[in-house]
């Protein structure tokens, strides 16, 4: 299932470094336990919130590096979670 989830994210959304990956890295990527669409959501989110971490030439920073810059540790925050929202979109809008 990995395999076919992997291959179908290389065709689907066309990152040039997701051919020189192995499996072993992918699993990190698009093993992911949200939909599709809030994976969507959030590389949407992140090329206008942040086009700076989308851009960067380091690569294995380029969608991970908010996390160093916007998202906070802990969970002190949970409880302005709002419940329309899924789990991982509530972690940004928390900051």
């Amino acid at each position: 299932i990995l395999e076919l989830r992997i291959g179908l994210s290389r065709r689907r959304f066309g990152y040039p470094s997701f051919e020189r990956r192995s499996v072993w890295e992918l699993r990190m990527i698009v093993d992911g336990d949200e939909p599709d669409e809030i994976s969507a959501w959030g590389r949407r989110t992140l090329r206008t919130f942040r086009p700076d971490h989308v851009e960067t030439s380091d690569a294995r920073w380029r969608y991970v590096g908010v996390v160093r810059s916007n998202v906070r540790y802990g969970s002190e925050r949970v409880r302005y979670d709002r419940p329309d929202l899924h789990r991982y979109q509530n972690i940004l809008m928390n900051g």
